[in-house]
């Protein structure tokens, strides 16, 4: 798997030991044989102090090595410009997935100016992964709209919001299912 192939990186990693680049190559095809994705993703951080621009990239590609499903990330952070007053940088961070649910899960959450996948050339998914993945994007896209909407609602017309995003998520599970609408909430929405 994957993830016992990784595990020899942070273990050499852990003992010290260099790791050439021509071995970190050779273990990210294994990886990617198993069916990890490469990618490198570009992140942007502005603001009014030259220091907290860079340190929030920093903390931020730290937090990004500790999702669910990374198994290598390290990035590059540019040197920091300043236009009118303000300062800005971006990261380069590459990162290995243990698959592509991973690298859109982590794309979704982090919200990354631009994603490259180095490898595989091809990635190749069941039409039940596929389903799986347009959920997880469109449940993180429900948090999102709640979000905001509670800021800007009366929590009484947020509640009832609420109450119709649950039913929405058991309706489209029931729909995918092969079953009929559920039985409590048989009404027009």
């Amino acid at each position: 798997m994957a993830f016992n192939i990784m595990d020899s990186i942070k273990n050499k990693i852990a003992e010290k030991k260099e790791v050439s680049e021509g071995e970190l190559n050779e273990l990210f095809e294994e990886a990617v044989k198993r069916g990890a994705v490469l990618a490198q993703l570009h992140f942007d951080a502005y603001g009014e102090d030259k220091d907290a621009v860079k340190d929030a990239l920093v903390e931020f590609v730290g937090r990004i090595s500790n999702e669910r499903g990374v198994l290598y990330c390290v990035g590059e952070i540019k040197d920091v410009i300043e236009r009118k007053g303000q300062f800005s940088t971006y990261s380069e961070v590459k990162l290995l997935a243990a698959d592509f649910e991973s690298l859109l899960n982590i794309s979704l959450k982090y919200g990354p100016v631009a994603v490259e996948i180095l490898k595989p050339h091809k990635i190749e998914l069941t039409v039940d992964q596929a389903q799986g993945l347009l959920l997880t994007a469109s449940s993180t896209t429900q948090d999102y709209v709640s979000f905001l909407l509670q800021r800007v609602m009366k929590p009484e017309d947020f509640q009832k919001l609420q109450e119709h995003l649950k039913w929405r998520v058991e309706y489209g599970k029931k729909m995918v299912e092969g079953s009929e609408t559920p039985k409590e909430e048989n009404k027009s929405r």
